[in-house]
């Protein structure tokens, strides 16, 4: 069985296990349970022997193994190459759906990799699911679109110098409605910017405060007087508004009800913005959201 050869030739090879964990954040755990494996060298074999008929012969490359189960049956292997294009090779014969990791179904989160759904999954600690699209501008089958639209909310969080990238988000946000364009910050993808020193986790909650923004107390309610109350709800469908504008266009300025609310915002967007964007509050009760460059 392939997989389970796979297997045995990572935990044998210390050189891609360190990789896997100094590199792409993945503890031994993750690894195991996502049962990733190598292929030390290029192997071709006759298509005959998996029950596939006459033909080209199958190619393994020298790759780490990427396997998927759906129902507990292997449904995918994805090869990542250490170099060369394509970078990554499905095993023929292969399902080419997105691949959900975790069992949250309420909260969802967008990637390309396999490598950064394990990652977000394994950091998330049962917050969130993640769903590996395999590139940007791939799009989900009937079966995962159907379990999108059934979540809470969902991060559109693909790689930020991916092709297309901005078409894909328009994509996703006019298709599921539930769905917000969530960039990683301090890096193009949740594996760099892990190794940049983010902490996931973090951004995480900081993300479902775009959806659900929880009351943030100012330095004004020290003060005697009893502080103006708001509604949440309609706190977050004013910001998502705003946030996902800004994020698209490259800027915004969204005029709040008060200094307070303004300052509310502000800590609600400043940890989730790109590395490339900042925030401040300008003329008292102003957010504004720039470009850096």
């Amino acid at each position: 069985m392939l997989v389970d050869w796979a297997k045995k030739n990572l935990w044998n090879n210390p050189e891609w296990l360190t990789w896997l964990k100094e590199k792409k954040g993945l503890s031994e755990e993750t690894i195991q349970r996502n049962e990733l494996g190598y292929i030390p060298q290029n192997i071709w074999r006759d298509r005959t022997e998996w029950g596939m008929g006459n033909g080209k012969k199958l190619w393994f490359p020298q790759s780490l193994v990427l396997p998927y189960r759906n129902n507990g049956r292997v449904v995918r292997v994805r090869f990542r190459r250490p170099s060369g294009e394509p970078r990554y090779v499905p095993l023929s014969g292969s399902c080419m759906a997105p691949g959900i990791y975790g069992t949250n179904r309420d909260t969802l989160i967008i990637v390309e990799s396999d490598l950064d759904a394990m990652l977000l999954e394994q950091e998330g600690r049962d917050l969130i699911s993640s769903i590996s699209m395999g590139n940007a501008t791939n799009r989900p089958d009937e079966e995962t679109a159907k379990v999108i639209k059934a979540a809470k909310r969902v991060f559109i969080s693909l790689d930020s110098d991916s092709a297309g990238i901005k078409e894909s988000w328009q994509w996703w946000l006019d298709k599921f409605r539930n769905s917000l364009r969530v960039p990683i910050v301090g890096g193009k993808d949740p594996s760099e910017a892990w190794g940049n020193g983010l902490d996931l986790n973090e951004w995480i909650h900081a993300g479902l405060g775009l959806f659900e923004p929880a009351p943030v107390k100012s330095l004004t309610e020290k003060q005697e007087s009893v502080p103006t109350q708001t509604n949440h709800h309609d706190l977050s469908i004013e910001l998502r508004g705003f946030f996902q504008r800004s994020i698209i266009d490259g800027s915004g300025l969204h005029e709040c009800k008060s200094k307070e609310q303004a300052e509310e915002y502000l800590q609600i967007i400043d940890p989730v913005l790109p590395k490339d964007m900042g925030v401040c509050i300008v003329r008292d009760k102003e957010i504004n959201i720039y470009s850096w460059e």
